[in-house]
């Protein structure tokens, strides 16, 4: 981890995730937050190893496969890849809502300039029942985006 400027408690947040995951190496909620704390990081090579491991144990996991793709976009340079969109089709089929999938639809979106593919995806976040996010910072970002749609329609 030389090579990475990471702050301390990140880099013991990582550590006790390491020992945990050595410890309980098939406990998903164990691997999920090494992921977590990976990606914290910026890791993205590391928490996609540990998300492959968590797959391999339930191959269902949408949580896994959102925060794979999403860790497999910010490793590449923030590209939707051919590999990458694999893994959010198969996000997207196990469960239609997943937050990290969708986030990471709607977030590339919307730096690529296609608001209204970003509204739709956060339209769907916000159905989303199963996993806890910000319905504020959503609808924010919706408000956000709808500006930006009708500044366009102007240009």
């Amino acid at each position: 981890m030389a090579d990475y400027n990471v702050d301390y408690l990140l880099v013991a947040d990582i550590n006790k995730g390491q020992k945990l995951a050595e410890k309980n190496p098939d406990d998903p909620l164990v691997l999920l937050g090494l992921a977590q704390s990976y990606i914290d990081g910026g890791l993205y090579k590391d928490a996609i190893e540990t998300l492959d491991q968590l797959l391999v144990i339930n191959s269902e996991n949408t949580e896994a496969l959102g925060l794979k793709a999403s860790s497999m976009y910010y490793r590449d340079g923030r590209v939707i890849s051919m590999d990458t969109s694999l893994v959010i089709a198969r996000a997207l089929t196990l469960h239609h809502e997943e937050l990290n999938t969708r986030l990471l639809i709607a977030n590339d979106a919307y730096l690529n300039g296609n608001y209204q593919k970003a509204i739709d995806n956060w339209n769907i976040v916000l159905t989303n029942k199963v996993q806890v996010f910000n319905s504020d910072a959503i609808n924010f970002a919706i408000e956000k985006s709808k500006q930006k749609l009708t500044q366009v329609d102007f240009d």
